[in-house]
């Protein structure tokens, strides 16, 4: 049987035990890593701070190589892509953290994925301790109606044209719709599910949009492996597009997913809403 692009998906509430929380922090960067750190503690049969994990033989049915699959490829890792998404927030009381785990693999590791991202709350994440509160489940749309859509970009889309970053000048439809197509058919192929990304992004094209807003947004995360901090920004803004029912599927499924590059660490996430039907996410 042909695998399934399935999504599943957890969010975590924290509230902030000891430390002071930057509220125009980037956070989406620090988590992603600290979980990472958790994880592999929590999976690792071996000591985790000297392990190779691209020399293990037991990296194939290995949470932690398939959630972050650059510890098996560290000198490929550009080439690779983490079956997930993630988006942290802080909401002025306290931090929100949203996983999104695709393939049927990933929909078994929700449990380990949540226990890890705990773990990483209460060991401190930027300096800061979390106490978690709450947990729930998450399910994603895979279906919306048709008809006249608002899209918002919550996080900067970083997207490239023509091998250069896109800034508000260069950005159009055809562009954005680019993004979040490669986007999922890369989860596809990253899930064993490509002919299944396929089928959603067959048949749906983008229209002109109206009402497009567009400025950009400068992040920065502290890299490790650079022992640097890196510029990671995007476009933030906002259009409307009537969208059909194949685009509408695709635009539901794809908030999801986020749309460009650094997926992972929380770019590229939109909500969207659509007029006269009071439908929002």
């Amino acid at each position: 049987m042909p695998a399934m692009l399935t999504a599943h998906g957890i969010r975590l509430e924290f509230a902030p035990a000891s430390g002071a929380v930057d509220e125009f922090r980037f956070w989406g960067s620090a988590w992603r890593g600290a979980m990472g750190h958790a994880l592999k503690r929590h999976a690792c049969l071996f000591d985790p701070r000297h392990s190779r994990c691209e020399r293990c033989v037991l990296s194939d049915g290995c949470a932690y190589a398939r959630l972050f699959p650059e510890s098996t490829q560290p000198r490929a890792r550009h080439g690779r892509v983490a079956p997930f998404t993630m988006f942290a927030e802080w909401t002025g009381g306290g931090m929100r953290v949203e996983v999104v785990l695709f393939g049927d693999a990933a929909a078994h590791w929700k449990g380990v994925a949540a226990k890890s991202l705990v773990d990483a709350g209460r060991r401190g994440v930027g300096g800061v301790r979390f106490a978690h509160l709450r947990t729930e489940l998450l399910a994603p749309e895979r279906e919306a109606p048709a008809g006249r859509w608002r899209v918002r970009m919550r996080s900067p889309l970083r997207c490239k044209a023509n091998g250069r970053l896109v800034g508000p000048s260069e950005i159009t439809p055809q562009v954005w719709f680019g993004a979040l197509v490669r986007r999922v058919l890369a989860l596809g192929e990253a899930c064993g599910a490509l002919p299944a990304a396929r089928r959603l992004v067959d048949g749906a094209r983008m229209p002109g949009w109206s009402g497009a807003s567009w400025r950009w947004k400068e992040l920065e995360r502290y890299s490790r492996r650079q022992k640097a901090p890196m510029r990671i920004g995007g476009l933030l803004g906002a259009f409307e597009v009537e969208a059909d029912e194949r685009l509408a599927r695709l635009l539901a499924f794809g908030r999801w997913t986020h749309a460009g590059k650094l997926a992972s660490m929380g770019l590229g996430r939109y909500e969207w809403e659509i007029e006269d039907q009071g439908g929002r996410a």
